[in-house]
């Protein structure tokens, strides 16, 4: 079953959100004030709907009771912010993610309701720190203050042996969930599969084993 995701607010970041979760196969609605912004998503999410989340009647019409999970990308304007977390909630939606300018923000949207509000330009700074330091890391997002998923790339001692044999998880104390091969990504993991210098793994990982994997 498809994932339905409500997105609110169309900005930089939410239009490249919306988009994205759409070609990953979610169901996503779209929600803009702007009809030009709603027309550059109108192809690629399942609907896209004109309405200021001020406006409590126009949001109890959105059907919030079908969506699984909905993300608040509005931003700056911190009364919409706080009705759409509102009426989220009130219509049951069970995952609500918020965009914040401030870490005041982010308290304040938790405090209301939100499973987790985010400053995507930290999230984006850390990454790109991390990625540009060091040379084994594609990408990496802070999950928690504790747990890190990370894009490591293979290796050199890894070439050619399996994750069987190499038992990271005992060495280095990282999890690896999922393997892109051949630019697929494989959930799905055989141990006994030989690596490639062209691997990536996808890792999660505690600080601890996140420092290891710098060195």
């Amino acid at each position: 079953m498809k994932k339905s995701v409500a997105i609110i607010g169309l900005g930089l970041f939410g239009e490249a959100l919306a988009i994205e979760l759409s070609n990953l196969g979610a169901e996503v609605l779209a929600i803009d004030l702007h009809e030009e912004k709603l027309k550059r998503v109108s192809d690629y999410v399942k609907e896209a709907i004109m309405a200021d989340a001020r406006d409590d009647v126009a949001m109890s019409k959105l059907g919030f009771d079908s969506i699984d999970s909905a993300v608040v990308c509005i931003g700056e304007n911190l009364e919409s912010t706080i009705m759409s977390i509102m009426k989220l909630k009130e219509n049951g939606v069970k995952k609500i993610w918020v965009k914040a300018s401030t870490q005041e923000q982010c308290k304040i949207y938790e405090a209301l309701g939100a499973t987790y509000a985010f400053i995507p330009e930290k999230m984006q700074a850390i990454s790109f720190a991390r990625s540009f330091v060091t040379d084994n890391f594609y990408e990496f997002y802070e999950l928690s203050d504790k747990i890190s998923l990370i894009k490591l790339k293979v290796r050199d001692e890894w070439v050619g042996q399996t994750l069987a044999t190499l038992n990271l998880r005992k060495k280095l104390g990282i999890n690896i969930v999922a393997v892109e091969k051949n630019k697929n990504i494989q959930i799905d993991i055989d141990p006994t599969a030989k690596i490639s210098a062209d691997d990536t793994f996808y890792v999660v990982a505690d600080k601890k084993a996140t420092n290891r994997l710098e060195r």
